[in-house]
């Protein structure tokens, strides 16, 4: 019977010890899964967040070129991450690249590596152009953005602006 009751205590022993492991395990899977979704929740944030910077310029009809200048100042600081001392695109970075089209008075172009001889020059032309509004006050021409297109991922690729 004193042997009985001592195989019984270490079944029982070996019992509470599988349980605490499979405890364990499972406390380390549900951990690993929660910082996954975390993770994945942060990059798209992250994502969305780049996102906006583009998406809040989308079919308004009324921006000015500071507003333009503006979203070509997006894409240079994002550019600037993907290209390399000798000035080309890191290799496999090509889909992070945002590209920005101006279509203004017959010529399309891509502006976002444009130096700011470039804008200066395009400010003076607006200014060149004020127009008086309904209400009496002189406005700068305006532009809209027409379109936006992403890549696989989702990321903004590229964005087309074009003056009004």
């Amino acid at each position: 019977m004193e042997n009985a009751s001592k195989a019984l205590l270490m079944a029982a022993g070996v019992l509470l010890g599988i349980m605490v492991l499979s405890l364990a395990v499972y406390l380390f899977t549900s951990f690993s899964q929660l910082y996954a979704d975390v993770d994945k929740q942060n990059a798209n944030q992250k994502l969305t967040q780049f996102n906006t910077q583009y998406t809040v310029y989308l079919h308004r009809e009324d921006l000015t070129i500071y507003d333009v200048l503006t979203i070509v100042s997006y894409a240079k600081e994002n550019n600037q991450n993907y290209i390399n001392e000798t000035g080309q695109v890191n290799s496999g970075e090509e889909e992070n690249i945002v590209v920005i089209t101006l279509k203004r008075e017959g010529t399309v172009q891509n502006v976002q590596e444009k130096d700011n001889t470039y804008f200066d020059e395009i400010v003076k032309d607006d200014q060149s152009h004020l127009q008086l509004d309904g209400t009496g006050n002189w406005t700068l021409p305006l532009y809209t953005c027409t379109s936006i297109t992403y890549n696989e991922t989702g990321r903004v690729k590229s964005v087309e602006l074009k003056k009004n």
